[in-house]
This record gives structure tokens, C-alpha cells and sequence, in this order.
């Protein structure tokens, strides 16, 4: 997997720390022509391309889902995540997982009629919208190999938050044996970075005929050229 992102608008050493281990970093600037070819030669070759800039963003940099179906050789799945879906007065309009929270009732809900209150977890849409977009694309890759073509993964965190409600509250008084924190032992799994020791939890699940795929690498964003692995081995 190669991540693509701009020298001016890194994420946090957090975020990436949490969710880049495995991944190839590298650093494209789309305001200049020559980061912009780079760009479209990459998603000229790829089976998956990934985005969740907003529609406006995407439209600007000449990466629409028709643009870059239109440049694949073989096919693309495109996955497309935003703040408040693909259509709509809002679709245009930047937003985080709170916003997300906020905007579908989800705080509302949490206050019980009080004030607003987020997830206990705080985070609620980031986590299931990547769940989500990781089950689309999967399912897309395995129609294009059947039937060929390209296709969009559409997601938004605000319908993320609308499917958790759909789930169903549960009553504050059936909660009062609830452990205030946990009990169980966590399973973890440490790799060596550029950052030292990074410890995370182990994936949850093992199957008896499959070897999942380890993720020992962390580098720096920009670490990396803009090329796929393959290209640079």
C-alpha cells in the first residue's frame, strides 16, 4: 500500500503511528504539473485508489472516479469516504468524526436529552467507516476479477454514525455492572520503527489456513519515493 501526501498538510505523528504501519510513505505535491503526472501514472496502475478529500478536492486535482476509470489498464476500485455523503447542500463541506456525531444525532442521542455528549470511545465513524471501506473494496476487487470493470466504494462518517444508531441504544440501567475499565488482558504486538518501539493490539481474529499479513514497517512520511514497492525492489 502506498500513501500519498502533501509536505504541507501531514497528519500527526499519533494518527500516523496508528494507522500507517505497513504502508509505504511517500510525499506528492499536486499544485505542481510534474507531481500532478506522477500522480495520475500511479492511479493509471493501481487496483485500488483511495480518497477521503471532499468531492470539491478531488474535482480540482482531476481525480474523480471517471477520470481515473478512464486512465486504468485494467480496471480501478475507487473507495470515496467523506464528512456528510456524495450528494446533498453538505457534500462539499470538510468534517471530522465529531462533526459526524453532531450532525447524524448520534451527540444528541448520547446526552439523552441533556448535552450533547460524543462516543465514550470518542472515536465512533472514523473507525467503522475504515471498516466498512476495507469490506466495499474487497467486494468490488472480487466483482472486477468475475466481471471486469471499475468501481466506487461511497462512504461518509455520518452515515457511519446513522448505522451505529440503527443498532440500537442500550438502557443506561442495564449498564450499572459494566466494568469501568477492562478486565480481559489485551494481546499486543510490537514492531521496531523509526520511532523506536511501537506496541498495538493483535488482530483479533486467526485462521487456521491463512497467515494474516504482518505489518513491520513504519517510516517517516515522505520516507519513500512516489513508485510502487515493486518498481523501487
Amino acid at each position: 500500500m502506498l500513501h500519498i501526501s502533501s509536505p504541507w498538510f501531514a497528519d500527526t505523528l499519533p494518527q500516523h503511528i496508528g494507522v500507517d504501519p505497513g504502508k509505504y510513505d511517500a510525499y506528492l505535491d499536486l499544485r505542481y504539473e510534474e507531481d500532478m503526472a506522477r500522480m495520475w501514472e500511479l492511479a493509471a496502475t493501481a487496483d485500488v485508489f483511495a480518497s477521503t478529500y471532499r468531492p470539491a478536492v478531488n474535482e480540482r486535482f482531476g481525480l474523480l472516479p471517471e477520470q481515473l476509470a478512464a486512465k486504468s489498464e485494467r480496471g480501478i476500485v475507487y473507495m470515496s469516504a467523506n464528512a456528510y455523503g456524495h450528494s446533498g447542500p453538505w457534500k462539499d463541506r470538510p468534517g471530522f468524526d465529531q462533526n459526524a456525531q453532531v450532525a447524524s444525532g448520534f451527540a444528541m442521542a448520547e446526552g439523552q436529552g441533556g448535552t450533547p455528549r460524543f462516543s465514550p470511545v470518542f472515536y465512533l465513524a472514523d473507525l467503522i467507516t475504515g471498516y466498512f471501506a476495507a469490506a466495499g473494496m474487497m467486494a468490488a476487487l472480487h466483482r472486477r476479477a468475475i466481471d471486469g470493470g471499475s468501481y466506487q466504494v461511497k462512504l461518509s462518517l455520518t452515515r457511519s454514525a446513522m448505522w451505529a444508531q440503527e443498532l440500537g441504544l442500550l438502557d443506561v440501567a442495564d449498564q450499572v455492572e459494566v466494568p469501568a475499565t477492562d478486565t480481559y488482558p489485551a494481546e499486543t504486538v510490537s514492531i521496531d520503527t523509526a520511532y523506536g518501539s511501537v506496541t498495538a493490539l493483535a488482530p483479533p481474529l486467526r485462521f487456521t489456513n491463512l497467515n494474516l499479513p504482518t505489518h513491520p514497517r513504519l517510516v517517516p512520511y515522505g520516507a519513500d519515493p512516489a513508485s510502487w514497492p515493486s518498481q523501487t525492489s
